[in-house]
């Protein structure tokens, strides 16, 4: 990150959160100030990714706008989806771009599509 897209913020964080940042970035050879930043970005994409996940659960939002909020991949809002054991709710739109994936990545994404139509076919019932 260059220095034009950073600002100094600063904030007060409990002695044993700096313990273990520090003891991170010995282990990795890397000085406190950079694992801090990572661990910052880390935790602010994680946020994304569950906000978007609980919009999706209430059903406020597609798998493609749930990945666009969360900012990554349409399959890999999937992948998140299956793995907290979600219904998927798909819409038109989704089972096309989900099916785009699957052919274009086979057999990980396949098994997403075959997930989605799964829950698909329960609702025309």
């Amino acid at each position: 990150m260059s220095d034009s897209q950073t600002i100094t913020l600063t904030i007060q964080i409990p002695k044993e959160i700096v313990k273990i940042i520090s003891d991170i970035a010995k282990e990795n050879c890397s000085n406190i100030v950079e694992v801090a930043q990572k661990l910052i970005i880390l935790g602010f994409r994680n946020y994304r990714i569950q906000y978007a996940l609980d919009l999706y659960k209430k059903g406020q939002v597609s798998i493609s706008g749930a990945s666009e909020i969360a900012h990554i991949p349409i399959e890999e809002m999937l992948e998140h989806i299956m793995k907290n054991n979600l219904s998927c709710q798909v819409c038109t739109e989704d089972l096309r771009q989900i099916h785009v994936a699957a052919r274009a990545l086979r057999v990980k994404y396949y098994k997403m599509l075959e997930y989605c139509k799964k829950f698909a076919e329960i609702g025309k019932e």
